[in-house]
């Protein structure tokens, strides 16, 4: 059973604090705070755009909660349309490619939280998940500076190639003489 919700003003979602989730926190998403990062679009600015573009979907959650979980809808999905996003073309098709897995075929980014008991600390999760998602997916990586190895390092290769080959021709059987 899957109810369909709207959004609550961002204050009661409690968008500036840090996500409850008790999950251990994924390696690959980047949180860099509220300022203005190298995507140019702010924390408060991808909030607004999720609450007019993204919906909510709510259903029963599974584990840990008692008779709560039979009767309450806690789990929370949250549904954003990656192509209303507004940003270049470009942009856009990075962060498809940087958000893998999580985009369906039909461009929707999809965020299920379950880990708290209650709809209200399903829906925060979600939406800070979501929120950090899309700063990692829309922040540009850095350009790689192509390195030149050292002096050093080069000649030490050269001289551990040339032991190499001592050693080599040392295993060698003497050549018969020919007179």
């Amino acid at each position: 059973m899957s109810v369909k919700g709207r959004f609550l003003p961002a204050g009661l979602l409690g968008l500036d604090s840090p996500p409850t989730s008790q999950c251990a926190p994924d390696p690959h998403i980047h949180t860099p705070g509220s300022s203005t990062y190298n995507g140019g679009v702010r924390r408060d600015e991808l909030a607004e755009w999720i609450e007019r573009n993204g919906s909510w979907e709510f259903s029963r959650s599974g584990g840990p909660g008692g008779q709560n979980v039979n009767k309450v809808s806690s789990r929370a999905v949250l549904r954003l349309p990656l192509e209303q996003l507004p940003v270049d073309a470009e942009t856009l098709r990075k962060a498809r490619e940087r958000l893998g897995k999580r985009v369906t075929s039909g461009g929707e980014l999809l965020i299920a939280s379950s880990e708290a008991r209650s709809q209200l600390a399903n829906r925060r999760n979600a939406l800070n998940r979501a929120i950090s998602l899309l700063e990692y997916a829309l922040t540009p990586s850095k350009r790689r500076r192509p390195t030149k190895p050292p002096r050093a390092a080069a000649e030490r290769r050269i001289a551990s190639k040339k032991l190499r080959g001592r050693r080599k021709q040392t295993r060698k059987p003497p050549a018969p003489d020919l007179d």
